[in-house]
């Protein structure tokens, strides 16, 4: 079962990212498969029939691990197909350095990700505290059948053994950089009102409270709405200020990984007005060096 069961997410896995990266599917449906996975989630450890709370076993705990593998996947895709759109130079006659020509240097393929790469970072600081309990060495610790001894060097860190866990934050945090040094966060807009998602998202329980939040935040829905591209860029600003807040909560991703230091310095130098470009550059370089 465990066998048809990786097959399957390595086959979803596969399919999605080259349907993401190829454009075959629509900004609102990569929005929805976001959703569908984040909701599998929230309906497994929520919503469970009250004659029969837990299932026999180590089930819940495997099936747990299972999910979020899938969704650190579907996340991973996007992060991914973001890192490789960044790298692409924007055209020609785009002013780098102009501000207000920011928006251009946004891919057509880049744009169809934003509002799912929106929801993944909500969706990761809301359920950091599960995260950051390390599930997939948990799981791993269930599956006495595969005979391997697996054991935590640190308490209070991601096991060694948890490579996909590893994985994909060490995906993220290439992804963040990348995100910063094309968009520098002190050049974007910061909202001004609820994106569309905030409205779509509003009665969605996994995120609601989060979602209330940013609502209450931000304001009710004007009659004015930003232009497209300016939207665009407060949906940027916005996964950069969610990365930081993951960054500065007690317990956050910064404990995957070594240097954690090093990351806590790039997070308060892209979030401050005048951070420099050249310590960006070396922690992306940095990050790839320990993968």
């Amino acid at each position: 079962m465990d066998s048809i069961g990786g097959k399957l997410n390595r086959l979803v896995h596969h399919d999605f990212n080259m349907l993401v990266s190829g454009r075959k599917l629509s900004e609102d449906t990569i929005t929805q498969i976001i959703v569908l996975s984040e909701g599998a989630f929230y309906k497994h450890r929520m919503i469970r029939s009250k004659t029969d709370r837990r299932p026999p076993g180590n089930t819940s705990i495997l099936l747990d691990w299972r999910i979020i593998q899938h969704i650190y996947d579907l996340h991973s895709t996007l992060l991914s197909v973001g890192v490789a759109e960044l790298a692409v130079p924007p055209p020609s006659d785009v002013d780098v350095g102009d501000n207000d020509k920011l928006a251009l240097k946004i891919t057509a393929t880049f744009r169809r990700t934003l509002p799912g790469l929106w929801i993944a970072g909500k969706w990761l600081r809301a359920n950091n505290g599960t995260l950051m309990k390390d599930p997939e060495y948990i799981a791993l610790s269930e599956e006495k059948k595969r005979g391997v001894e697996v054991f935590k060097e640190h308490p209070d860190k991601i096991s060694e053994f948890s490579v996909k866990t590893i994985e994909f934050w060490s995906r993220y945090v290439d992804f963040i950089c990348a995100l910063a040094e094309a968009f520098p966060k002190s050049n974007l807009p910061a909202l001004t009102s609820p994106l569309d998602e905030d409205i779509d998202m509003r009665g969605f329980l996994p995120l609601k409270k989060l979602i209330d939040t940013e609502i209450a935040t931000h304001g009710q829905t004007t009659s004015e709405k930003p232009h497209p591209n300016a939207e665009h860029l407060m949906r940027i600003h916005d996964l950069l200020e969610d990365a930081r807040i993951l960054a500065e909560l007690p317990v956050g991703f910064n404990y995957v990984f070594d240097d954690r230091d090093a990351l806590m310095s790039f997070f308060q130098e892209f979030s401050c007005q005048t951070g420099k470009r050249s310590s960006r550059s070396e922690l992306c370089t940095h990050r790839g060096e320990m993968a």
